[in-house]
């Protein structure tokens, strides 16, 4: 299994004992390794695809420079998209076959069926493509072609310091607080708009 700790485990099912870990790369892992043939392909956040044994050694490893979910092996072949848009094939070796570009993250795990691979983006679209060559056969578009947005990935690794306020400033940004439960009649009716607005642009110097 993958982990967000930027491993990936091979776990006993009848006991839950640990066999081995393979460190990955920064970011963490979010898509579940792919078994194929005696060998297990995983995606990385850090846009590495790793080809590992049974035993957890490297056999290869490929870079694509963005994020990568999910791998798929399908007739003797490796595909997988990344956050930048590319989807690619790649022999058993590990070495790049053909990739196209789309104008949206391909985060899913594509369909193979009949020579064809299926696959949807974040740009609102579903793909189809011939699986040796590449070519795309069709797309087909949904209802809205605003592109999806979920935050970058990396942003919960992003350390954010904060300064911490005083007392002083505390009690600064209380005294322009606005008691809503009373609704914002009673505070004009004390206040002319040319009043709040001075108090408001006060407020902003600070």
């Amino acid at each position: 299994m993958a982990s967000f700790d930027s491993n990936i485990y091979a776990i006993n099912i009848e006991t839950g004992k640990e066999f081995w870990r393979f460190k990955t790369g920064k970011y963490g892992n979010s898509g579940a390794p792919f078994f194929h043939e005696g060998r297990i392909y995983s995606g990385c956040r850090d846009g590495t695809v790793y080809c590992l044994d049974t035993n957890g050694k490297e056999i290869w490893r490929f870079e694509t420079g963005s994020i990568v979910v999910q791998v798929a092996v399908r007739n003797q072949k490796i595909y997988f998209g990344n956050e930048e848009g590319d989807f690619y094939c790649l022999d058993l070796k590990g070495k790049e076959i053909w990739r196209i570009r789309t104008s949206g993250g391909n985060y899913t795990e594509p369909l193979y069926v009949d020579g064809r691979i299926y696959f949807g983006s974040m740009d609102c679209r579903l793909y189809c493509v011939d699986s040796e060559s590449g070519e795309e056969i069709w797309r087909f578009e949904t209802s809205t072609l605003v592109k999806s947005d979920i935050g970058k990935p990396y942003d919960m690794f992003e350390v954010v310091i904060k300064k911490e306020r005083t007392e002083e400033e505390i009690e600064e940004e209380e005294k322009y607080e606005v008691d809503f439960s009373k609704g914002l009649r009673d505070e004009y009716d004390s206040k002319n708009e040319y009043q709040v607005k001075i108090e408001y642009q006060q407020k902003m110097k600070y």
